[in-house]
């Protein structure tokens, strides 16, 4: 994840080797779930642990993992639906670009 945020530091010409950040969000999904597991056997056998530890599982674990969650969602689902509607719109319609625009499948200059 580090990895990640230090080469985008770098600037935009950076982003055609950084295709792996939607597996480091996917890899980090998979990790609060872990948690959020390893919360439950913590809080079963809390054994000489301040209460604040399991209050702290419980809360902060679910609310990563909505976070991460929404952005996934937001990031790679929503932007492949708007993708494929974008598509199909500009099929249906045609589409402008900065030199041309098509209208009804011709090409207007």
């Amino acid at each position: 994840m580090y990895a990640y945020y230090g080469l985008a530091a770098f600037g935009p010409h950076m982003q055609k080797y950084l295709w792996w950040k939607r597996y480091i969000t996917q890899l980090q999904i998979v990790q609060f779930i872990l948690l959020g597991l390893y919360g439950i056997y913590f809080a079963l056998y809390n054994v000489g642990y301040h209460i604040f530890f399991t209050y702290d599982f419980f809360i902060q674990t679910p609310l990563y993992l909505y976070l991460f969650t929404s952005f996934y969602l937001k990031t790679y689902k929503d932007a492949a639906v708007q993708k494929k509607t974008t598509a199909a719109v500009a099929l249906k319609n045609g589409t402008a670009n900065a030199n041309s625009t098509i209208i009804n499948n011709k090409k207007i200059e």
